[in-house]
């Protein structure tokens, strides 16, 4: 538990976006890729944990293809790193606000 938590909120926000549906929708996958490469070491542990792999949002992105599963958990942890950076840092990425991002 404790390597769960030690992405401080990010967890208990993804527990919560479990419940959301397909209200969220990631429509860049490519970019999807490079911000999951980019995350904290203590994101990047609550992302292995959730078995979240940029492997899985490379292939979306060169091909449109994959489990859609695996997609969902994907867009269920880019809603909590969502509520997660808006919370926790003073400017939230401008790509979260492109229709298409």
């Amino acid at each position: 538990l404790g390597v769960v938590l030690s992405g401080g909120s990010l967890h208990l926000i993804y527990a919560v976006a479990m419940n959301t549906g397909d209200d969220f929708a990631l429509h860049n996958w490519s970019r999807w890729e490079r911000k999951l490469k980019a995350l904290s070491p203590d994101l990047k542990k609550v992302m292995s944990v959730l078995q979240i792999k940029p492997d899985f949002a490379s292939l979306k992105g060169a091909t449109g293809k994959g489990n859609r599963e695996e997609a969902a958990r994907h867009e269920r942890f880019a809603a909590a790193l969502c509520l997660h950076e808006s919370l926790t840092q003073p400017h939230i990425d401008p790509a979260w606000q492109e229709p298409n991002g």
